[in-house]
């Protein structure tokens, strides 16, 4: 089902990484095997806070990761918002949206792995 359609609820996936190889050991190694785990999802809640680097790209002002920091700079200034969209990621947008699920950006950071990373708090569920 894609993750924009409004009649569906939308859930974040929260599960505990497992980490396969000692080589390989940052989040952006993660996966889980099919038919081993189950992801747990959770329903998003009006306050609460999250920081994730998936993120959907556009051709204009959020090319990529320079772009997006670029833009997060001016966060004091500027809002800048976040939606799901059709591929399951959040989509970055100048406008606040109107879907079930609402997101605002808080600030441009990083994953626990040390990679980019958003923190978005849900203004709306």
């Amino acid at each position: 089902l894609p993750a924009d359609d409004a009649d569906f609820p939308i859930a974040l996936n929260y599960t505990t990484e497992h980490m396969y190889d000692e080589r390989a050991n940052a989040l952006k190694d993660f996966y889980l095997p099919v038919g081993t785990f189950y992801p747990r999802l959770g329903f998003p809640s009006v306050g609460e806070l999250f920081t994730t680097n998936c993120l959907a790209y556009d051709d204009e002002d959020y090319a990529d990761d320079a772009a997006v920091k670029t833009a997060l700079e001016a966060i004091d200034t500027t809002a800048i918002y976040g939606q799901p969209c059709a591929i399951g990621a959040i989509q970055l947008t100048d406008t606040k949206p109107t879907t079930s699920v609402a997101l605002k950006v808080v600030e441009y950071t990083t994953m626990p792995d040390g990679t980019f990373g958003v923190k978005f708090q849900v203004i709306a569920a």
